[in-house]
């Protein structure tokens, strides 16, 4: 196999492995069946507040998900985390 070919397949896995991010309307309408589905009545406020915290939850985990690629990425600069012979 080529270099430019492997190049190429690996373009090609590296799309395939992309997934496009749901809409807003998406999340929004996934978010009203949560909440439906939890037994809150349509436009009550207990149903704003199942909306709000499906809103939080999915801010939540993008911020952990954000993070722990930020301490991976760092150990991986710094070495922390990390045996080097002389300290192990």
């Amino acid at each position: 196999m080529t270099p430019a070919s492997r190049l190429v397949l690996a373009a090609c896995l590296a799309l395939a492995a992309c997934e496009a991010a749901p809409t807003p309307e998406e999340l929004r309408t996934a978010d009203l069946a949560a909440c439906s589905s939890a037994g809150f009545q349509s436009g009550s406020d207990a149903e704003r507040l199942c909306l709000l915290l499906q809103e939080t939850n999915r801010r939540l985990e993008w911020m952990e998900r954000r993070l722990n690629f930020l301490e991976v990425d760092s150990r991986r600069f710094t070495g922390y985390g990390s045996c080097v012979p002389s300290s192990c």
